[in-house]
């Protein structure tokens, strides 16, 4: 094991968990497995981390490490990135719990794994928005360079350890939401460059998907792809709606014109309306629309910390 550290082209794998589930989380090591020297499982202070432990008495190269409290996305990827540093990896994989990767993504970012390529990321299949037979079917480049920073996600990511160890790790106080947004305008600010390798793909579910049947009619009526990325809504907690607002306004105030348009107020605002129309009846609308205006104001505050 010594020896594969001390190579350029070893990787390590880190998972980031909060109670998984844990017949997903095996799957998602055991598509990792093969691909990586090592897995490093960082848990958010699940109520089943006795199950999460039993998994490193079935596989030998995994390593744990159990935060007492929920320290937030942000700080566990700030805790891949140190034991990265520490055991000498000079590429990472960012990976979440509930995300399952193709058999072949780290043979597909092996040839893109040069000194000024900070971040490669995968073609994601969200939701079922595009499924693996509209995927399979495309007419994709190797790979294309990300400019616009929302278009590259942290799960599924490589990341190259010096170059992002260069511009200071993870924000922590963002917690969830928007992490991989700011750490994409670092990278590019500082002169690095972003990949996605479209023969490498990750199939993620972003909240638990609900199928709108009107926008689905209208993509097949007119093939037109706005239509197929509103075919399904992703149900957030209004916790997590909390987040999304309040950090999304925090980077457009932070970063102006390098965060996108799609970081904007308007288009967060269309976003959330889209939400707010698509949920399920028995969510109480209500509270969504507390959760968002907090998250709003409290911005205010995040950004007077920075």
């Amino acid at each position: 094991m010594e020896n594969k550290k001390k190579n350029k082209q070893a990787i390590l794998a880190g998972i980031v968990t909060c109670n998984p589930e844990i017949e997903l989380l095996k799957k998602n090591i055991e598509a990792l497995i093969e691909q990586v020297e090592e897995i490093l499982i960082v848990d958010n202070a699940s109520d089943n981390k006795e199950e999460i432990y039993e998994l490193r008495e079935k596989y030998t190269n995994i390593h744990i490490i159990f935060n007492e409290s929920n320290k937030g996305l942000a700080t566990a990827l700030n805790q891949i990135l140190k034991y990265s540093i520490k055991e000498s990896y000079e590429w990472y994989l960012t990976m979440d719990q509930d995300s399952i990767v193709s058999q072949n993504l780290v043979k597909s970012y092996r040839p893109f794994m040069v000194e000024n390529a900070a971040i490669l990321c995968p073609f994601l299949l969200n939701n079922d928005k595009i499924n693996m037979t509209d995927y399979q079917s495309m007419d994709l480049p190797e790979s294309e360079e990300i400019t616009d920073p929302i278009d590259c996600i942290t799960s599924a990511s490589l990341n190259q350890t010096k170059a992002i160890q260069n511009v200071g790790g993870y924000d922590d106080k963002l917690f969830i939401d928007c992490i991989d947004v700011d750490i994409n305008i670092r990278v590019i600010e500082a002169g690095y460059s972003i990949f996605r390798v479209n023969s490498a793909f990750i199939k993620q579910q972003m909240g638990e998907g609900k199928p709108i049947p009107f926008f689905l009619y209208l993509y097949k009526l007119s093939g037109r792809s706005i239509f197929q990325k509103l075919s399904v809504s992703p149900v957030y907690s209004d916790r997590r709606i909390y987040y999304i607002a309040r950090n999304s306004l925090y980077i457009n105030k932070k970063y102006k014109a390098e965060a996108g348009n799609r970081m904007t107020r308007p288009w967060m605002t269309g976003q959330f309306i889209y939400y707010c129309l698509t949920y399920p009846k028995v969510r109480r609308r209500k509270d969504m629309i507390k959760a968002w205006f907090k998250g709003r104001c409290d911005a205010k505050e995040l950004l007077e910390e920075n």
